[in-house]
């Protein structure tokens, strides 16, 4: 019986000894991260605010103003599709360019008149027409007047081209957008 004693209490030293061990890493770890945040928080409490601010957030980095309407590209999407039944199959794959349109002073757009054309030139001096384009409020549910999106279909850009330039004429103004990625 002595043994059994001996043999419990060295099991129970053993599992004090791991919860104490566990206790500690979980400490040590709580404190590292709030360092880690103390750290974080004063790095940036002392940055200047011109660093603070480097990002225009909610802009796009290709966009232009001209007479108190700002555009920028929001995004490049390429949709793949296919289609395929049994009398008929085609490619219908194209290239779309999603446009904000943004009066700075915060008048009303015109949404019918605003929109007078597009085409885009790829790096290989490809020159792409637009197949459709529409322009709608944003955002749809409750439009704010002042900010439209504008939706341009293009047939698919080059395999082989990176960029592609953007010429936009909007509201009797022309608008160039260069060297945007597409790959």
């Amino acid at each position: 019986m002595d043994i059994n004693k001996k043999i419990r209490q060295g099991f129970l030293i053993v599992v004090i000894l791991l919860v104490l061990l566990l206790l500690f890493a979980h400490i040590t770890l709580i404190i590292e991260l709030k360092q880690i945040g103390a750290a974080e928080y004063v790095r940036s409490t002392f940055l200047p605010v011109e660093e603070k601010m480097h990002v225009k957030y909610g802009r796009s980095i290709f966009e232009d103003t001209q007479n108190d309407i700002r555009i920028g590209v929001e995004r490049i999407t390429t949709e793949i599709y296919y289609i395929t039944y049994s009398w008929v199959s085609g490619n219908l794959t194209y290239n779309a360019v999603s446009l904000v349109v943004e009066q700075t002073e915060q008048r009303p757009l015109n949404v019918a008149e605003s929109y007078q054309g597009c085409y885009a030139i790829d790096d290989n001096n490809n020159h792409y027409y637009p197949m459709f384009y529409q322009e709608a409020p944003y955002p749809p549910d409750d439009p704010l007047g002042y900010k439209n999106t504008l939706y341009v279909k293009f047939w698919p850009f080059d395999s082989q081209a990176d960029t592609v330039t953007l010429y936009l004429s909007y509201a009797g103004y022309d608008y160039i957008f260069e060297d945007i990625p597409i790959r």
